[in-house]
């Protein structure tokens, strides 16, 4: 008997430590809300909104067009409307029936998590001062369609508080924002496991504090002011496990604090069109250039600046093809360089 009180006296004091230590418990997901707020209306789980009359129906309308909400998913069909904003209080995913646009000033924001599912597309397009798409947590595109977005000023195209990841299908992303990164994540990375992501931008095309994480896919970024990916973080890195990543920019076209790129899975293609000593093709702020592995596809080319910038040259196991100019402040004309060999 004493023997089972001890194995019961011991569960009860484990269970105790789990309670109160929150860091051992796993995070609660946020609750799907009651309802979503659709240019103004408030749309409750189960409705429909009709994007021909701005009414809100609880069956489905005999419109063509329309957007459901039910229990955080909310889904768009064939919804063609120039102002059209959807706002929501908690976890959404949109799920993508058919072709639907918002085509003038249009935005989605979202307080919590935020996805993208179906085959269908969106298209949407902004010309106020905020993001066209919005997430308060993490930001993920799993549709096997397209989504097109694009905004005029004032703010990041797309932007999340946490990780932004592409799984498949399309994301085509256009920003004029002056001073706006296109894509940004404020606290999380950027992920890449496969589909397409191709990013024009005003400023910084793609701007993390943490990695830039490339597993698939190809990735297209062209910077006309600013930097092609740049990872805030002092010790956060770029890699490349697969796939292609295609960088044009006005500034550095990758800035990290190092850059792995697997040998013959990972290709960068990565071009600085300044006029100045000051960027690079690749920059790097570590004191080492080992973080290149294996002998990776890397073509880095430049108009005037550092094909390849490191603090410290170190060892590098890999060969750069560049445009005759220089890799460390060394003007190297045989159009490669082979630190290593």
């Amino acid at each position: 008997m004493k023997k089972k009180t001890g194995l019961l006296s011991l569960f009860l004091v484990l269970a105790l430590v789990l309670v109160l230590l929150p860091g051992l418990q796993p995070e609660a997901k946020a609750a799907a809300p009651d309802s979503i707020t659709v240019y103004g209306y408030t749309v409750k789980s189960g409705q429909y909104f009709s994007p021909a009359n701005f009414k809100v129906f609880d069956y489905e309308p005999s419109v063509q067009g329309y957007l459901h909400y039910e229990n955080g998913v909310v889904t768009l069909k064939n919804y063609h409307r120039e102002y059209t904003d959807i706002i929501a209080n908690g976890d959404i995913t949109i799920k993508l029936v058919s072709n639907s646009t918002f085509s003038k000033l249009g935005r989605i924001d979202v307080a919590g998590n935020l996805k993208f599912i179906g085959s269908g597309s969106l298209t949407l397009k902004t010309t106020g001062n905020y993001s066209a798409i919005k997430a308060g947590g993490s930001l993920e595109f799993a549709q096997t369609g397209k989504v097109i977005v694009s905004n005029t000023t004032g703010a990041n195209c797309v932007y999340a508080e946490k990780t932004i990841t592409v799984t498949s299908g399309v994301v085509d992303v256009t920003s004029q924002s002056t001073g706006y990164a296109a894509v940004r994540s404020a606290k999380g990375g950027i992920v890449v496991d496969g589909g397409e992501l191709t990013v024009e931008s005003e400023f910084n095309g793609i701007q993390s504090l943490n990695a830039f994480s490339q597993r698939g896919g190809i990735v297209t970024v062209t910077s006309s002011a600013g930097t092609g990916i740049l990872v805030e973080n002092s010790t956060s890195n770029a890699v490349v496990y697969s796939g292609k990543l295609t960088i044009t920019a006005h500034l550095n076209g990758i800035q990290a604090q190092k850059l792995y790129v697997y040998g013959g899975r990972g290709i960068i293609e990565s071009k600085y069109r300044g006029n100045t000593d000051q960027y690079s093709a690749v920059k790097i702020a570590y004191n080492s250039a080992s973080g290149f592995v294996t002998k990776p596809h890397v073509r880095a080319e430049t108009n005037a600046g550092y094909t390849v910038d490191y603090a410290n040259l170190g060892t590098l196991d890999c060969v750069i093809f560049y445009s005759s100019i220089k890799v460390n402040g060394v003007e190297v004309r045989d159009g490669r360089y082979l630190p290593s060999g």
